[in-house]
């Protein structure tokens, strides 16, 4: 799977990515350096030796733009997700998960063999998904760090957005917590790419 472009998917790409739309399918057999500029996640991915925590992980997660597209007849709806998912399962064998793997449809399987002597114990799966909301853009995420002390959040200064605590009242509840805020103008993809990092 993955290197046939279908009706929906092969418009959205050509509305995307213009000439460079065809090779953007081409990456769950080529090296993530081929692929076009226009996909951020890119880079985040070819970094070798680089030991990474939770919210490093999530902060390269919504580097890699994933918002779904209601009108694709592709699955998944958008190139982005594949690429993330192929992203995924090289990280997961990285990790020694073992047969890390992407279906034709982009989803991630990789399963962690039993600790020796636990073999016949239950078995459960973790189980997230990569798309994100097509409510707000996807494209050109800028996360960063919020050590949060109350108040009011300037998400964006230039454009005066502001996170206001009256308007989000939970926020009291991370008071001196450190917290992942994006500028403003795009969703971060916490949902669910928190879910993955994890």
């Amino acid at each position: 799977g993955g290197g046939a472009v279908r009706g929906g998917e092969a418009k959205f790409l050509s509305d995307r990515h213009g000439k460079s739309a065809p090779f953007v399918l081409k990456y769950a057999r080529e090296c993530m350096y081929s692929l076009p500029v226009s996909i951020p996640c890119v880079n985040y991915f070819c970094k070798e030796g680089f030991k990474m925590n939770v919210i490093d992980r999530f902060l390269r997660y919504v580097a890699c733009p994933t918002t779904s597209y209601e009108h694709s007849e592709a699955v998944p709806s958008t190139p982005g997700q594949r690429v993330l998912a192929q992203a995924l399962a090289e990280e997961l064998a990285g990790l020694g998960l073992k047969d890390a793997l992407v279906d034709e449809y982009g989803r991630v399987y990789a399963h962690l063999p039993a600790t020796p002597g636990r073999e016949g114990e239950k078995v459960f799966g973790l189980i997230a998904h990569m798309d994100t909301s097509p409510d707000a853009s996807g494209e050109n995420i800028r996360p960063r760090l919020v050590e949060y002390t109350g108040g009011d959040i300037v998400l964006n200064q230039e454009k005066g957005i502001v996170m206001g605590q009256a308007d989000f009242p939970a926020l009291e509840n991370y008071v001196n917590q450190t917290l992942i805020v994006t500028d403003g103008t795009t969703l971060l993809g916490a949902d669910d790419k928190a879910g993955v990092a994890e």
